[in-house]
């Protein structure tokens, strides 16, 4: 649990109402995303959403590009707020987060029309409806929410046992990004490889060959680290017992939790739950539902 990066999240919910913004988040970690609002995980805005449903994977490969690619080697060139304008004609604000200079990820607010953009003639009217908004005055928000992220994650402390399991994927084949989602959304129960490749429209054979290449993971391992990695963020940020977390996490017993952990991450779900209390400085069994408030500065009372 991360209560700090939760805090903001909410804020920015109050503040895109208020301000007709729409945020979403693209961390290097991209495990994070369970720490933020439904909303921010993605770009919820209508116009964006139309023009990547109703195309071709190579719209899809570009958002991609743009959104990742692009937008991480500019956070790290410029470090600070700058705005991105895509294929599509939209606009939109790119804030670069940094925690104690270590980069974390950005956070995106739009979606505005590009004035004298050339999108897609098909979208044009959709496209006109987007709001317009000068730079300057984009840059200015900017400089707000580097402000506001400073002042909220500031604190922010995140130990752990070791790195993601699950790098951050620049899968462009819209297939596989169709049982990518099937398997992140479905992890906790029983799920086969037919199934994946039945919601990818291809065939058995050919989604075991290119799932590998659009991932970096074999399916079975794909799937055993996204239940490994669920299990992790519970056996740290919450007090509840393994075979309860093993269930939750789509792993067949306490005995095959363990198992899986020492696998890959070379520990014992005891071993994590441990370790991590004492990163939080928290050296006793803490009450019922405070374990994820704990923070670096946390002390023993």
């Amino acid at each position: 649990m991360i209560p700090e990066l939760k805090r903001f999240s909410l804020l920015l919910n109050g503040l895109g109402q208020a301000a007709g913004l729409h945020f979403a988040w693209h961390f290097v970690n991209c495990e994070w995303l369970e720490e933020v609002e439904p909303g921010q995980r993605d770009h919820g805005c209508l116009f964006c959403q139309k023009v990547k449903r109703e195309h071709s994977r190579g719209y899809l490969r570009k958002c991609i590009r743009e959104h990742h690619e692009f937008e991480f080697h500019q956070a790290l060139k410029v470090r600070k707020p700058f705005v991105i304008r895509c294929h599509a004609g939209a606009m939109e604000l790119a804030v670069p987060v940094f925690i104690r200079e270590e980069f974390i990820g950005i956070l995106t607010a739009g979606t505005f029309r590009f004035p004298g953009a050339v999108g897609y003639p098909e979208h044009d009217k959709e496209w006109k409806s987007l709001p317009e908004i000068r730079e300057e005055e984009l840059i200015r928000w900017g400089g707000v929410l580097t402000d506001l992220a400073e002042q909220y994650l500031a604190a922010l402390n995140i130990p752990t046992s070791g790195d993601p399991l699950l790098r951050q994927m620049l899968c462009s084949d819209t297939r596989i990004l169709k049982a990518v989602v099937l398997l992140r959304l479905n992890f906790s129960r029983k799920i086969m490889v037919k199934e994946a490749a039945r919601e990818a429209g291809m065939c058995l054979s050919r989604f075991l060959h290119v799932f590998p290449r659009e991932t970096g993971y074999g399916f079975s391992d794909f799937l055993q680290r996204l239940r490994v990695e669920h299990a992790r963020r519970l056996v740290e940020g919450s007090d509840l017992p393994f075979g309860d977390i093993a269930k939750r996490s789509g792993i067949t017993s306490q005995s095959r939790m363990g198992v899986l952990f020492r696998r890959y991450l070379n520990a014992s779900p005891r071993e994590l739950r441990k370790r991590y209390r004492e990163l939080c400085g928290l050296l006793s069994d803490p009450a019922p539902g405070a374990f994820g408030r704990c923070s670096a500065k946390s002390s023993v009372r």
